[in-house]
This record gives C-alpha cells, sequence and structure tokens, in this order.
C-alpha cells in the first residue's frame, strides 16, 4: 500500500516518456475549404513543431469509396509542402462529394489527419464578383457594365452553371447612405442601366467601391 504513490509516479514518468518517443505532432486546427468560381483551396492553421521544420500531405477521397470501398486509398494532392494551404482546382470534379484531409510531419513523427466532409464543389463553391466594370453616367442613367464571373482556368462562364444567376447592384446617394436602392434583379447579362426621374442627383459617392463587389 505504502508503495502505490511510487507506483503512480512511475506509470506518470512512463506514460511522459512513452509520449515523448511515441507522441505525435498536433494535428492541424481549423482545416477549412475556400471555394471561389470552382478554384477550391484548402487552408488550416499552422502547426508548431520546436525539433524541426513542419512539412504537410493533403490528400482527397470521393465520399462513395470513403463509405462504400473503406479500403480505397486518398488520392495524393499537395505532398511535403512548407505552405498552410492546398490548391485542388484541377484534381475535385464538379458534380462529386469529397473528403479531404491534410496531417503535418515534423522529422519522423506525423500528426493525425485532421478532414473536411462532404465538400461538393457544385453546390458548395461561392460566386464571385464580376472581373471589371464600367460605369457611364448620362443625364439620367447610369450605364453599368460588366464582364460575367469565369470558372477558374476555364473559359465557361459560372452562367453556364447556374442560369438562374441575377446580379444585385446596390447604391445611394451621397447625401443620403441610409436610403440604399436595388437594381437589375432580373437575369441581366452584363449590363445594368438605371433610370432616374430628371437628371442625376449629387454623386454616388460609394457606387465604384460596391460595384467592385457585386453581390448575387
Amino acid at each position: 500500500i505504502q508503495n502505490y504513490p511510487v507506483l503512480r509516479r512511475w506509470v506518470s514518468i512512463f506514460l511522459f516518456s512513452a509520449n515523448t518517443v511515441f507522441g505525435q505532432v498536433p494535428k492541424p486546427q481549423n482545416v477549412k475549404i475556400h471555394s471561389v468560381n470552382f478554384k477550391h483551396v484548402l487552408q488550416w492553421d499552422p502547426v508548431v513543431c520546436r525539433k524541426g521544420n513542419i512539412s504537410y500531405s493533403v490528400g482527397y477521397q470521393s465520399s462513395y469509396s470513403h463509405f462504400y470501398e473503406k479500403d480505397e486509398p486518398f488520392e495524393k494532392s499537395c505532398t511535403n509542402i512548407n505552405t498552410t494551404q492546398c490548391d485542388l482546382s484541377n484534381a475535385l470534379a464538379d458534380e462529386i462529394s469529397y473528403w479531404l484531409h491534410v496531417r503535418a510531419k515534423c522529422k519522423s513523427r506525423t500528426s493525425k489527419w485532421a478532414a473536411v466532409e462532404d465538400f461538393q464543389p457544385f453546390r458548395d463553391t461561392l460566386i464571385g464578383p464580376p472581373p471589371n466594370f464600367n460605369v457611364k453616367v448620362k443625364l439620367d442613367m447610369l450605364d453599368v457594365l460588366f464582364a460575367e464571373p469565369m470558372k477558374e482556368n476555364s473559359q465557361r462562364t459560372m452562367r453556364s452553371y447556374y442560369t438562374s444567376m441575377a446580379f444585385k447592384i446596390s447604391y445611394w446617394k451621397n447625401t443620403d447612405p441610409k436610403k440604399v436602392c436595388v437594381a437589375c434583379l432580373e437575369n441581366t447579362k452584363g449590363a445594368c442601366f438605371i433610370q432616374f426621374q430628371g437628371q442625376l442627383p449629387h454623386l454616388f459617392a460609394h457606387l465604384s467601391r460596391y460595384l467592385s463587389r457585386l453581390v448575387f
């Protein structure tokens, strides 16, 4: 009975030694996929390793294989990279659901895998703003011309994937910024004409700034 404290200390020392020798590197945290116009970038927080440099490896697997073909290995994407992101744009098909994972490595030790579950590009990607626009001012009209958002590394427009896509433009007077007006909610292609009664009111100070981030 008197030896129990010694035994507890011995177990604690053994567990500490075992964790030191066999312990894993902490797995990456806050793993998320950032996807705009089918450009898919997996991102995570950096892992700290005091005994060497950290590298990361990323893999992906279809959700079907993950659940029904459990012996099927993950496909490798970025391997032994030093950055905390990996571009998967050319690896993932548009309409397939995927599991993505990343792990860290420090010298000969590796972390557990950190995963993003059920990412489907067609469902989850965001539509980015038009790459450029131009505003022509007339007596009683603003003529807004803009380019269609394009799929990453492709000649296809995002509208070819989402046929009901429409443009929303908000604008307001410099003298009354709280009164916001909305135009072009219909299925407009590349142009929006904002008509006013009489001549244009005072300049719209926030117009250009807002148009650079058109919302869909």
